[in-house]
């Protein structure tokens, strides 16, 4: 029950690949990124395992590495119904962040904003002007991202980037999934272990959305006037 909870943000592929047939091989053609919306996987979209559970087996979706400049990925100030404190991309001068870009035909566009909680925990918005490196000599008209609507959790007063993203000059400190999960825990539960905790997080829907009350109510804005909401 808790593996998709204290795993997140999922294992990742180091180079560029084509998710296809609900398996990953090597994206060898670049053709295969046209007349596609590329979109910013801050998270767990850069992730083969995530991408099985939102398309499933009968889609291909080239996803690449990009370097994006003047920003990191936080941890959200909302908790994921299944039970993870997922991410957040946010503003940091002078870092250089490690991505993974997912590039999207219109329909599955579409069925990523329904998995995107959009309108409750997320937007989507675009940018035009970001320092992105697509690597390969790739470009992309515009850039799509979704936007935490809370902006990034507060612990101990400052946010927190996700430990699995790699990124250089990083200004705030990292950790991962557990640790975050159970400082959470130890601020704001004294009457269960973190097993019934977390597990009452997955199950209870009253009391995630309480939980995310409490994450949302001490939360640090991001600055994300780059990206037009959409």
């Amino acid at each position: 029950m808790f593996d998709r909870a204290l795993n997140y943000p999922y294992s990742a592929i180091e180079g560029d690949f084509l998710f296809t047939d609900g398996a990953t091989i090597e994206l060898e053609d670049d053709s295969f990124l046209n007349s596609r919306q590329a979109v910013l996987a801050v998270g767990s979209n850069r992730s083969p395992e995530q991408l099985v559970r939102k398309f499933g087996r009968n889609e291909t979706i080239p996803v690449t590495k990009a370097t994006l400049r003047d920003y990191d990925v936080f941890y959200s100030a909302h908790i994921a119904s299944y039970g993870s404190i997922p991410a957040v991309l946010g503003r940091s001068d002078g870092t250089s962040v490690d991505l993974s870009v997912t590039w999207l035909l219109p329909h599955q566009l579409e069925r990523m904003h329904e998995t995107e909680a959009l309108g409750k925990s997320y937007d989507y918005g675009e940018s035009y002007n970001l320092q992105l490196d697509l690597g390969n000599d790739r470009s992309a008209k515009s850039i799509g991202c979704y936007l935490g609507r809370n902006g990034c959790a507060s612990f101990d007063g400052g946010p927190i980037v996700l430990k699995e993203v790699m990124a250089s000059d990083r200004k705030f400190p990292s950790a991962d999934q557990k640790t975050i999960l159970t400082h959470f825990y130890h601020l704001n539960c004294k009457n269960k272990s973190f097993e019934k905790w977390l597990e009452t997080i997955i199950k209870d829907d009253v009391f995630r959305a309480q939980a995310s009350e409490e994450l949302a109510s001490s939360a640090i804005k991001n600055d994300l006037s780059d990206f037009e909401v959409i």
